[in-house]
């Protein structure tokens, strides 16, 4: 699946929202790819933990905050917490340098939220982890797909393999 649309767009997953999880939390598990690299500091994402099923913008004031996965072009990939009404994000944890995506080939990601924790992983290898970050501050149930930064169509994100499951 992709976003067939400019610029810095998002799609919300109403059909598998809210997200239940278990008394110990959740865990995202998805692939992303890109068809065509886009250049090294653009990004695409994912993004989760909304009260509503608002539309999720990169570089716009939110209606609801949440949290979202940056994955760069060039291989880092972030975390960052966003503010209802605030134009941008504070990331949460530290940038980890990863394998740069290859074209047209799919890497795996696992966002696993607890009561009081959040964490990021890059699975297609091993040892490319935020690490736990301790945040409570956002655990709504909507989520989605975000274009990021894109600003070529030829260079969207793709994601496929969407698994939802109790911790």
């Amino acid at each position: 699946m992709s976003i067939n649309a400019l610029p810095n767009q998002s799609y919300g997953l109403g059909t598998y929202s809210p997200i239940q999880g278990s008394a110990a939390g959740y865990r995202i598990s998805c692939d992303m790819k890109y068809k065509t690299l886009p250049a090294s500091t653009i990004h695409g994402g994912y993004y989760f933990g909304k009260v509503s099923d608002d539309p999720y913008r990169f570089s716009t004031a939110n209606v609801s905050g949440g949290y979202h996965v940056v994955m760069r072009a060039s291989g880092d990939m972030q975390l960052y917490r966003h503010t209802a009404g605030s134009t941008t994000g504070t990331q949460i944890g530290s940038t980890i340098a990863t394998t740069a995506p290859v074209a047209d080939t799919a890497m795996s990601f696992r966002i696993d939220v607890t009561p009081t924790t959040v964490e990021l992983r890059r699975t297609d290898s091993t040892g490319w982890t935020t690490g736990v970050i301790a945040d409570t501050t956002y655990r709504g149930g909507y989520h989605g797909l975000s274009n990021g930064s894109i600003t070529d169509l030829a260079t969207r994100p793709y994601w496929r393999n969407l698994v939802i499951t109790q911790l």
